[in-house]
């Protein structure tokens, strides 16, 4: 993995942070009135977010695989902590764990077929199996779908964003930190580019009854800015083309806001703000990645489809 863009984003985040720093700190001293403390921890979090993530990224895809398979084991604690279990359904929770080890192995390997199999084959027949013999009909279907959300949106997903670190490209390393690096800038930068879009020209509610701040107009603007913006930036860091980068660009909006609001919309089922507290000012883990659950995959797909010429 190329060291020279994880160096180069690392300087850019970080001079980014110092500013976001010390525009918190003019706040503060000009409304010493208002309360900044949840602003002062998300900015906290983010720098413990970015040290974790380039680090892993500088020593290679051995460090960058296993800080993924921390992170998914944490957001599968986060999930099973938060969601309705069945007594007899215990032993079947200690198999959704197993898995994670199981896929980032077969990531680690490279092992491409087996990767795309194992979660959706593993939650059709180990978990079907478990629960089908340690519980009773009667909660059946809802316990089988608690599972398998779970396996696909903590151990799936992020293992496809893993695999990007393992997807070489022949003529330059750098290729891999940037595929794994926009999408997560993207998504991020989406987000405000929404929050931007919707405070300015917000009027009409998009899903008011999962996310009653966001607007279509919020929507329309971060999709527009952001696959505007990934055509300017991924040939830069990325093999995709201008065309390319604004497709991905496109799904990556789109998607994040769609995994933002599948979360949304479980969270308000579980009537919580948040899955943990793990993240100060952010909340948890899978409050911090939803923008990356279904995206990601998607995007995965993309990178090897415009790798084999599609849109070239």
């Amino acid at each position: 993995m190329s060291n020279n863009i994880v160096i180069t984003s690392a300087i850019i985040l970080c001079s980014a942070l110092l500013i976001a720093q010390l525009i918190i700190y003019v706040m503060i001293k000009m409304r010493p009135d208002k309360d900044y403390q949840e602003l002062v921890l998300r900015t906290r979090s983010w720098w413990w977010i970015v040290v974790l993530v380039e680090t892993s990224l500088y020593f290679g895809k051995t460090s960058f695989i296993v800080l993924l398979g921390l992170v998914s084991f944490f957001a599968m604690r986060e999930y099973l902590s938060r969601v309705h279990t069945r007594r007899s359904d215990r032993d079947t929770l200690f198999l959704l764990f197993l898995a994670i080890p199981m896929q980032f192995v077969l990531i680690y390997r490279g092992m491409f077929i087996e990767f795309l199999c194992f979660v959706p084959l593993y939650s059709m027949s180990v978990i079907v199996l478990a629960l089908l013999v340690s519980g009773p009909p009667r909660g059946f279907i809802m316990a089988l779908g608690t599972a398998q959300i779970g396996l696909f949106s903590t151990v799936y997903s992020l293992g496809h964003f893993a695999y990007l670190g393992l997807s070489d490209d022949p003529n330059s390393n750098q290729i891999i930190a940037g595929n794994i690096l926009l999408p997560i800038f993207l998504t991020q930068i989406n987000d405000v580019f929404q929050y931007m879009c919707g405070k300015a020209f917000g009027k009409h509610k998009i899903m008011p009854q999962i996310s009653p701040k966001k607007t279509i107009e919020g929507f329309s603007g971060g999709l527009i800015l952001t696959s505007s913006l990934a055509a300017v930036i991924a040939p830069y860091v990325t093999s995709l083309t201008h065309l390319q980068g604004f497709v991905a660009g496109l799904t990556l909006a789109s998607l994040g806001f769609l995994g933002d609001v599948l979360m949304s919309a479980i969270k308000r089922d579980l009537d919580i703000k948040d899955f943990s507290q793990l993240v100060p000012g952010h909340g948890g883990i899978l409050d911090r990645i939803d923008s990356l659950i279904i995206a990601v995959p998607i995007y995965f797909h993309l990178v090897r489809a415009f790798s084999n010429g599609w849109l070239s």
